[in-house]
């Protein structure tokens, strides 16, 4: 079972007047939207174990984890500076990772930076791994290191492979992707990554990729690229008053969930409606301890 987790932008603040009400986001929404989607990835898992067994839980985390500061108003409207920003997506995440690997032998994280928590004004070329996500990422895997079903991986890279079921599945953020998420701007970097690759034929074999998956897109699709498919993998945070503004795609805030066999490959999809969650009353814990690196989660 795979379950990506990107774009939840923790620390924006996204508010709509009472003519638009399209969406809402805060902390308090993104720790109820979390928890929902915890709830739903282990309900999706058991139905599944009606027929089949689901051991293992891969979870991409596919950037843009925070909100950032690249943009002036970000920098005005965010809820807390990066440092909180980053805190908070921590501490909430280890304890949703936490409470996953309860329901399944083994959980994999597999994790690459987005643009949103650079620290520097322009996209960087060098050290993009130079990232409040990479730092949440690290801080989650120091919250989940006395479970020791739980196994991290956190390269430097801005992209990355994970093995399921036989499968070479890359994963980047999506914002390296130029063409405004045209499918011909999906297909244009799967050639250029493959040719890319091609390069040192050593690394290539190694390295090859059957399936990709991005965030950054805000939105859910899946584009056949031949050998497997392309996906976009969804958001936590919904559309925002930018998407409105510009007259962009507006997607609902929800998540993709992915089943793959051995044999026969992805077997299956769901997608995760996260916005029914927002007047849940369930949610992670919130305040962080004072000491924070000490017995979290």
């Amino acid at each position: 079972m795979v379950a990506p987790l990107t774009d939840t932008h923790v620390g924006d603040r996204v508010v709509f007047d009472q003519t638009t009400g399209i969406n809402s986001y805060d902390l308090d929404i993104f720790n109820k939207r979390l928890y929902g989607w915890v709830e739903q990835v282990i309900l999706l898992a058991n139905y599944r174990r009606n027929i089949a067994d689901v051991d293992e839980l891969i979870i991409p985390m596919l950037g843009d984890m925070v909100s950032g500061d690249i943009h002036e108003e970000l920098a005005r409207t965010n809820i807390g500076n990066c440092m909180e920003q980053m805190m908070n997506g921590a501490f909430l995440i280890g304890q949703a990772v936490t409470k996953l690997a309860q329901h399944f032998d083994k959980i994999r994280v597999v994790a690459v930076v987005g643009n949103h928590g650079r620290m520097t004004r322009k996209i960087p070329a060098k050290d993009k791994y130079m990232d409040w996500d990479h730092m949440m990422y690290q801080w989650v895997a120091a919250f989940c290191a006395k479970q020791k079903n739980i196994e991290f991986h956190i390269p430097k890279n801005f992209s990355t492979i994970f093995k399921v079921a036989g499968r070479n599945v890359l994963i980047m953020h999506g914002d390296s992707i130029s063409g405004g998420g045209s499918s011909a701007s999906f297909t244009r970097m799967v050639g250029q990554m493959r040719g890319l690759q091609q390069q040192n034929k050593e690394w290539a074999d190694k390295q090859h990729f059957d399936d990709v998956m991005i965030g950054h897109f805000h939105r859910i699709d899946e584009i056949d690229i031949g050998t497997g498919a392309l996906y976009i993998c969804g958001t936590m945070k919904g559309s925002d008053e930018f998407t409105t503004n510009r007259l962009h795609v507006s997607s609902p805030p929800k998540h993709l969930v992915t089943y793959w066999h051995p044999e026969h490959g992805n077997v299956g999809k769901e997608i995760i409606r996260l916005d029914k969650f927002d007047s849940s009353d369930s949610q992670f814990a919130s305040t962080i301890p004072e000491v924070w690196g000490c017995n979290i989660v």
